[in-house]
């Protein structure tokens, strides 16, 4: 099995092989894995990073996803988590503030939307032995850049936050969408590969 990281737009999808279960351990410090739980805080974005004064971003998430595939006999295990990177994530001092921070908690949820979705074609996909990995490939890279569009119009549609209107309407639709998936909110999806081993 190897390692797949797909970069796009600063959304990061990885996907490793269970059998580097150190990852994961290493990782638990540094990354928060989506739950409804658990929002994002200021606390979370720990970059300290020199802000351009004529920059338009005042914050950043880097969110992406964590695919561990584990075969077993014809049986694929996968985990598919919605994750952020607190070294990955900064802010702008001046910036800290509720408005921003749920618009940056708006990013996180778009990327476990789009895993749900993901968990949700995994499922309804009949994947073959001989080429379920490049299947797999390709499925991820179509969810990861219909993600990214999506990011990319969330940012464009509420100008970062400052679009007070657009923001609220949008953190609406993000809530909506989020109950609509929660059939696939499991982050451990199995499927069968017909004729592996």
């Amino acid at each position: 099995m190897s390692d797949y990281l797909i970069y796009k737009r600063g959304l990061k999808v990885t996907i490793v092989s269970l059998c580097l279960l150190v990852c994961l351990a290493y990782e638990s410090g540094d990354y928060i894995y989506w739950n409804q739980r658990r929002y994002l805080t200021w606390e979370d974005f720990r970059v300290k990073r020199q802000v351009l004064k004529e920059e338009k971003y005042v914050a950043g998430t880097d969110c992406s996803c964590k695919i561990l595939i584990r075969p077993e006999g014809s049986l694929i295990h996968l985990q598919v988590n919605a994750v952020v990177n607190k070294m990955g994530s900064w802010v702008k001092e001046s910036s800290r503030n509720a408005k921003v921070l749920a618009h940056e908690q708006g990013h996180f949820d778009i990327v476990e939307i789009n895993a749900r979705n993901f968990r949700r074609d995994i499922k309804a996909h009949a994947f073959k032995a001989a080429t379920y990995s490049s299947e797999l490939d390709s499925m991820t890279r179509v969810c990861w850049a219909e993600t990214n569009a999506e990011q990319d119009l969330y940012d464009k549609e509420t100008a970062h936050s400052n679009n007070s209107e657009a923001q609220s309407a949008w953190l609406k639709k993000i809530e909506l969408d989020l109950k609509a998936s929660e059939a696939y909110a499991n982050p451990e999806i199995t499927f069968l590969a017909e004729g592996l081993w």
